[in-house]
């Protein structure tokens, strides 16, 4: 009994996790983008940026990428989350999202964001899907 009952409690917990963690939603989008931005993952907020908009072709959102990298990469880049001691907690508020999205599809994310200094600010984040289905914050 006792071995049955922890194997339902495993896979609820899987369950749970997968669908909370899904990131190719705009909620999980914005959640994955909140935690590179805390942890300073430059390379995993430019894969979750929507660079494609800002471009016309293949070349030149290699150029972007490199250069919002470089950017990134630079030592006062998190002078504003340093200064507020980083993300306590993110919160998804709300989600405006179309019924069938589709590539090109925009989407809404209301988040509440506390940051260790007891500062919180809510922001409504601009999430696009780009061509290959998947969502990404928009930069503009």
């Amino acid at each position: 009994m006792k071995k049955i009952f922890i194997a339902i409690l495993l896979g609820l917990m899987t369950i749970g996790l997968t669908t909370s963690c899904s990131t190719n939603s705009p909620s999980g989008i914005v959640k994955s983008y909140m935690k590179c931005l805390n942890s300073k993952d430059a390379k995993g907020i430019v894969e979750l940026s929507y660079i494609e908009g800002l471009t016309k072709n293949g070349e030149e959102l290699e150029k972007y990428k490199a250069e919002y990298l470089e950017m990134l990469s630079k030592e006062d880049a998190f002078k504003s989350l340093d200064d507020k001691g980083g993300i306590k907690s993110t919160d998804i508020l709300n989600e405006d999202v179309s019924d069938n999205p589709e590539p090109g599809s925009i989407a809404f994310v209301t988040v509440k964001t506390v940051f260790k200094n007891g500062e919180e600010v809510e922001d409504k984040v601009k999430v696009v899907m780009d061509k290959n289905g998947k969502w990404k914050v928009a930069l503009y």
